[in-house]
């Protein structure tokens, strides 16, 4: 290496900790107006800078290397007013924001949210404890599905077709086998 090369070196490292050593650290929660309840997926965004974050599922998020200094930090979540706060970075340690957000329009209502991620864990946590080879639809997944009734429903299972008997599915069909030489089960008893 030249002489040149070898002071570009030493001063980009020198600079890299001087940059380093100045810049701060962000942190904090998002939550719902009443505190009860984290809002995962909130954006946290440093106006002015490229710094962005998405809160995780705890509504926790952390932005390092913000330089020391005075910044507007936006809060957006989907049916929420967004959260404009102003910070000040300092130069060490970490800057703490934590911030609650109201449904949009500014009135507190209750809102009631269907899911169906517990419904599919529960059908996938039974599969794989199950000693045999089995495939499980539950209830309220059954109920989602546009179908007409269960055996239509049964179809959505890898390795079963139905056949159709006056318009309707009627006969389940498992990997191929005549309708005759299968059985089927609720809860545990098996069905004629």
């Amino acid at each position: 290496m030249t002489n040149k090369s070898n002071h570009l070196c030493i001063f980009l490292i020198t600079f890299f900790y001087m940059v380093t050593a100045q810049a701060g650290e962000l942190a904090g929660r998002v939550s719902s107006s009443a505190g009860d309840f984290s809002l995962a997926g909130a954006e946290v965004t440093v106006s002015g800078t490229n710094f962005r974050i998405i809160t995780d599922q705890n509504g926790l998020f952390r932005i390092l290397g913000i330089p020391a200094g005075e910044y507007t930090v936006i809060i957006n979540y989907v049916g929420a007013d967004t959260v404009r706060r102003t910070i000040s970075v300092s130069e060490s340690g970490i800057t703490r924001l934590n911030s609650s957000l109201r449904p949009a329009g500014g009135v507190d209502e209750e809102i009631l949210v269907v899911g169906q991620r517990a419904s599919q864990a529960s059908a996938l946590s039974r599969q794989r404890s199950s000693e045999s080879i089995s495939s499980f639809l539950t209830r309220d997944s059954i109920g989602q599905f546009p179908d007409q009734n269960v055996s239509e429903s049964v179809r959505r299972l890898h390795g079963v077709s139905v056949q159709n008997d006056q318009g309707e599915g009627r006969y389940i069909v498992l990997r191929g086998l005549d309708p005759n030489l299968n059985s089927a089960s609720i809860n545990g008893t098996r069905l004629p």
